[in-house]
């Protein structure tokens, strides 16, 4: 059994096959995806799109409930190291994406221009699985991190719906890209 809490180790082998998963269960009707992929070809490639993302990150923290993984929170510190892989990782996203792949590099070109200059911790991912969601799981992940990371300040970007889950977990606003229904949220003005 996995304990609970932050690692920062590379998910490998089994545990890395239940976090794509349940990441890929967790996000299957993300509205985002499904406008750009459609929705068999989202439904189709969601696991490979998120093992991919499983890559981009060096702290994981992990919620269990009876014995089963429950939900994860994906982060890049501001002291994250980019993997010799990411070359083989953005031909695979290129080919996974395929024409949209332009759609999906001006979402992250938008958000990139929204950030400062680093050192600043970044949420890759907030997962928890469908049945369980609305069980506060999803505070406890980010208490986590958020203990974890102490005053740095951390930034996420979400779907507009999230915004009302991170402004009681203390992020405001910083930018909204309406275009992409999407906001950028930082646990720091």
């Amino acid at each position: 059994m996995t304990e609970d809490g932050i690692t920062d180790t590379t998910l490998k082998g089994k545990l890395r096959h239940e976090v794509a998963l349940l990441l890929a269960e967790a996000f299957g009707d993300d509205e985002a995806m499904i406008s750009m992929l459609g929705e068999q070809r989202w439904q189709a490639n969601a696991y490979r799109y998120f093992e991919l993302q499983l890559d981009h990150s060096d702290h994981v923290v992990l919620e269990h409930e009876n014995d089963e993984l429950a939900g994860v929170l994906l982060a890049r510190s501001p002291y994250a190291v980019t993997s010799p892989r990411v070359i083989w990782q953005f031909l695979r996203m290129i080919w996974l994406l395929g024409m949209e792949y332009p759609h999906s590099q001006r979402i992250a070109q938008a958000i990139s221009q929204a950030l400062p200059a680093p050192p600043y911790w970044y949420i890759n991912q907030i997962a928890v699985k469908p049945e369980q969601q609305n069980q506060g799981l999803g505070s406890r992940l980010l208490n986590q991190l958020m203990l974890f990371v102490g005053d740095d300040c951390v930034y996420v970007d979400c779907a507009t719906e999230l915004n009302d889950f991170y402004q009681a977990q203390g992020f405001t606003e910083v930018e909204t890209f309406p275009a992409f229904n999407l906001q950028l949220m930082a646990s720091h003005p």
